[in-house]
């Protein structure tokens, strides 16, 4: 038999369980449906917008730079490029990888295109950090970006799904992002 003194407990738990909330106060220029848009950005900024198992709703800083190493992978020679977009905690942030290959690359920058994302080492990646917990691009995630060059500025503007925080012996959560950002060179 459940004492009243528990059930009062249980139920105090729930009420303030259900009356907390992931808002973190920032404003992000998000749509109704979870979208973000690069009209509502200026450069330097970027916005992320995710559902699932934890919804973020962030607005930060943006910047790119070209890694001071390129990748071999198979014979084939890669530029790896870094895309940051900073969270709202200086531990929370967004990294986004973009790699391709040095002899189809005409400058320092990655060419116009739309890049699928892969999570190896030569592939497109993106990962997240969060308080709550980290998420990466594995097997069952799908994703694509889609980049435009602007001068200096990368506008980016990418959607994944099933991107998975846990690993070996932890329950896996699962959470699905747009993002829309115009970094600046670092």
């Amino acid at each position: 038999m459940i004492k009243k003194t528990t059930l009062l407990c249980l139920s105090l738990c729930f009420i303030i369980f259900t009356a907390c909330s992931n808002d973190d106060g920032s404003s992000t220029p998000n749509d109704q449906n979870g979208e973000v848009s690069l009209s509502q950005l200026s450069n330097g900024e970027g916005a992320l917008a995710s559902t699932g198992a934890i919804n973020l709703d962030w607005q930060g800083n943006a910047y790119w730079e070209l890694t001071s190493t390129s990748l071999t992978s198979n014979g084939v020679s890669y530029y790896v490029w870094e895309v940051i977009m900073d969270g709202p905690t200086d531990a929370e942030y967004i990294r986004i990888q973009i790699v391709e290959e040095e002899s189809s690359v005409s400058n320092d920058m990655p060419s116009n295109g739309i890049y699928t994302l892969g999570g190896s080492m030569d592939e497109n990646d993106i990962q997240i950090y969060t308080n709550e917990g980290d998420y990466f691009f594995s097997l069952t995630s799908n994703g694509e970006f889609e980049l435009t060059k602007n001068g200096d500025v990368l506008e980016i503007t990418l959607q994944a799904t099933d991107l998975e925080s846990g690993g070996i012996g932890e329950d896996e959560t699962f959470i699905d992002v747009n993002l829309a950002l115009k970094a600046l060179k670092d």
